[in-house]
């Protein structure tokens, strides 16, 4: 799936729900629109975790600083961010409470304190793998994260 196939996909449901009260993903103004990761995110990243990503999610996360996705953890380490907690935070925090799997890798956080995730070991043909924060158990969704993009609307509506 290409970075366009991939805007293409995230256009198709903001134009959808335009004008919905609560919508699961919206544009951002001009004025509200975030950096996307530099390379030096993205090194960190693969060196914290000891992997490397999919093409599509890197091209995903670069996309989504152009829209309000609620619950969707920052890669970006510096320059103009949300000023919220980095990916790499939340994993930190998530693992010093005991229960979390260290070979997953949370990317979107559900707000009930459960977390959509990619698995590290399997590095770019990761899944997309659910984890439940009562306790701490994982399911995996998709079998890529691919598969993931094409059911965006499904998950992002439970």
């Amino acid at each position: 799936m290409t970075k366009d196939e991939i805007r293409d996909v995230i256009e198709a449901l903001v134009e959808k729900y335009e004008g919905d009260s609560d919508p699961p993903i919206e544009r951002w103004g001009k004025d509200q629109q975030f950096d996307p990761p530099a390379k030096k995110d993205w090194e960190f990243l693969e060196r914290k975790f000891s992997c490397s990503f999919a093409p599509e999610f890197v091209s995903f996360v670069e996309l989504i600083t152009d829209y309000n996705l609620p619950g969707m953890l920052t890669v970006t380490r510096e320059g103009r961010t949300s000023g919220d907690p980095t990916l790499d935070w939340w994993y930190d925090r998530e693992a010093s409470l005991g229960d979390w799997n260290p070979d997953l890798i949370p990317f979107l956080a559900v707000g009930n304190g459960d977390y959509f995730c990619l698995r590290a070991s399997k590095g770019p043909q990761s899944g997309v793998y659910y984890v439940y924060h009562e306790d701490g158990q994982d399911e995996q969704l998709t079998a890529s994260f691919q598969e993931w993009l094409e059911r965006l609307e499904f998950f992002l509506n439970g």
